[in-house]
This record gives C-alpha cells, sequence and structure tokens, in this order.
C-alpha cells in the first residue's frame, strides 16, 4: 500500500476568494484547471506514486527544489506571494 501526495499550485477554485487573497501574488497568478489537477493526482495514486505535483512547470520546479531549501527559507517566500497587496496591479 502506498499513500500519495498531491501537491498542487495554485488551482482555479473559490479558494483565494474565500481566503481573501485575490490581490495577492498567489491569487492574481495564473491558476491550473481543477479537473487536471484531480486527474495528475488520481494517476499517481493508481501508479502507486509517493507524490504528484500537478501543476504548471515553475511549481514543479519549486517543488523539486524544495526538498533541499530550509524550511525557513520557503516560509519567506510563500509570506511574499501572499502578501495582501503583492499581486499585479494590471
Amino acid at each position: 500500500m502506498t499513500v500519495t501526495s498531491l501537491m498542487p499550485g495554485p488551482t482555479e477554485t473559490t479558494f483565494v476568494e474565500r481566503a481573501d487573497m485575490e490581490n495577492t501574488r498567489v491569487g492574481s497568478s495564473e491558476k491550473d484547471d481543477p479537473a487536471e489537477v484531480a486527474r495528475a493526482g488520481f494517476e499517481a495514486m493508481m501508479a502507486g506514486k509517493e507524490r504528484a505535483v500537478a501543476s504548471w512547470l515553475s511549481a514543479r520546479v519549486q517543488a523539486r527544489a524544495s526538498r533541499f531549501v530550509p524550511d525557513s527559507a520557503k516560509a519567506a517566500r510563500l509570506r511574499v506571494m501572499t502578501r495582501p497587496g503583492s499581486g499585479s496591479t494590471d
């Protein structure tokens, strides 16, 4: 038996709105289709994989690199990406 960890990047759901994060970098970034995220997670689970990174390329790169980055650095990056007002003003 295996447990598969699904690690999605920003996904087009109601989470950003409910969390009042529309004006953050995460909130204003491009988001993945929830069906595609679910499909990637299901396929990884059925294949017995430990993890599935279901997201755009830069998030997959970040997920791989995060194994070598201290938690404090990851927390600092997330703090910047979720800071109110950090989103694009276009």
